[in-house]
């Protein structure tokens, strides 16, 4: 996002012109970005035409009185970053009822950045989901009307019952299935839109979505085992910077893997594709393990032998293609779309634990469907057919034998092929 300019232009590094963005715009600089401004003839640019730098500073000072006046900090305020946002803050502060045959009973807080209730009224959207056991997600039934949803329901929470200071409970009209053991989880996403700066030339209206709370609870009385963590928020956030996706709605990479399961696909938006292809291709698998390494992987995924490219077909039958994603991180030889360095995504060496055993992932479009746990992750990144063989001569009836040679200290260790250089 071009508008945050700090992630380059870092004031703290006390470079000679670390200040120059805000003190010096010029025409080379801001048409760099704004190349939709001829400054020759004045065109989208409201102070008309300008020959020279001289003037620019005289409207684009430093810093102004409002988020969205002409001022270079103003400017490129990220609209959902607003200071002038009232805010919407979601919190689960309890389930009841959640055991195995039961339907769980939800209270949650919707308030604002000072506290305040937020009545529901005031929300584009609110809805839990739960999904479970933590183990590993994808293949529990919610009832046969949640065929589109598996291993996890989403319910829509607009009906639950609040209180003014923004405290609600909703009880889901799906239960826990009744021979369900262990964990589960339930998350929430609730997203609002405001205009502020209402009358004003610089007015905007803002879609956002609040941070997704999750919460785990027993189903059968044993100890709450939260699901494994894989990766780190703050990790994606080092290039996403505040990664939201689906329309703000979701932001929280404990929240995303309930529906980003092993038995998911895009099968359900599929069918309306606004792209002919799309609909001639079968489903493309979206678990996460696969979804994650195949986005990041971008134009190497095809360049190196995956049987079709990373498209997933989203809301509205829209075409979302990573084959031109290229992944940022520089080798030490300069060259983009760096993947060896696992750790920059995952935490607690958690690349090294293979995940053996684990649900099986549906993957329509691959060599392999269904493909095994350790086979489907690897096979985010090492997408070729021989690779596939790979993978399919090293497992048998019994399961995958992956760690043999790949487990931790094994000769082809993951941090050991994955080694940093």
């Amino acid at each position: 996002m071009a508008q945050r300019c700090t992630v380059c232009h870092d004031r703290t590094t006390k470079a000679a012109q670390a200040t120059a963005y805000l003190i010096k715009p010029t025409r080379a600089a801001c048409g760099a970005c704004h190349d939709d401004v001829n400054f020759a003839n004045g065109a989208n640019h409201p102070a008309g035409p300008q020959l020279n730098d001289n003037r620019c500073s005289t409207c684009h000072i430093p810093q102004g009185a409002s988020d969205f006046d002409a001022s270079i900090v103003g400017a490129h305020v990220v609209p959902t970053e607003s200071s002038l946002l009232s805010g919407l803050v979601a919190t689960i502060r309890n389930i009841t009822n959640g055991t195995a045959g039961n339907t769980p009973a939800v209270t949650f807080t919707l308030t604002n950045t000072k506290g305040n209730g937020v009545p529901i009224s005031a929300l584009d959207s609110l809805s839990l989901t739960m999904a479970g056991p933590t183990t590993d997600y994808g293949y529990t039934s919610f009832g046969p009307d949640t065929a589109s949803t598996p291993g996890y329901v989403t319910e829509s929470a607009t009906k639950a019952s609040c209180g003014a200071d923004g405290t609600c409970v909703y009880t889901f009209t799906h239960a826990v299935p009744a021979s369900a053991t262990g964990t589960y989880e339930i998350g929430l996403e609730a997203r609002r839109t405001e205009t502020v700066l209402a009358g004003a030339p610089n007015q905007h209206t803002i879609q956002y979505g609040a941070a997704n709370p999750v919460s785990y609870f027993s189903v059968d009385g044993s100890t709450v085992a939260p699901r494994r963590t894989v990766v780190a928020l703050s990790n994606c956030n080092q290039c996403h910077v505040a990664l939201s996706l689906h329309g703000t709605l979701r932001n929280n990479t404990e929240y995303c893997v309930m529906c980003h399961n092993p038995s998911n696909t895009d099968a359900t938006d599929r069918a309306s594709a606004i792209v002919a292809a799309d609909k001639a291709l079968p489903p493309q698998g979206i678990d996460f393990n696969l979804l994650v390494h195949r986005i990041h992987l971008g134009p190497n995924a095809t360049a190196d032998g995956a049987k079709n490219p990373c498209i997933v077909v989203g809301f509205g039958g829209s075409h979302n293609d990573s084959s031109t994603t290229l992944y940022p991180p520089f080798s030490p030889a300069g060259a983009a779309g760096d993947t060896r360095n696992c750790s920059l995504c995952h935490v607690n060496g958690s690349e090294r634990n293979l995940p053996v055993g684990l649900n099986r992932m549906v993957d329509p479009q691959g060599w392999i469907n269904p493909n095994q746990a350790t086979a489907a992750a690897c096979g985010g990144c090492h997408t070729s057919k021989p690779e596939a063989s790979h993978f399919l001569a090293n497992t048998t009836e019994l399961g995958e034998s992956c760690t043999v040679c790949h487990g931790s200290g094994s000769a082809y260790a993951v941090d050991r092929v994955h080694a940093q250089y």
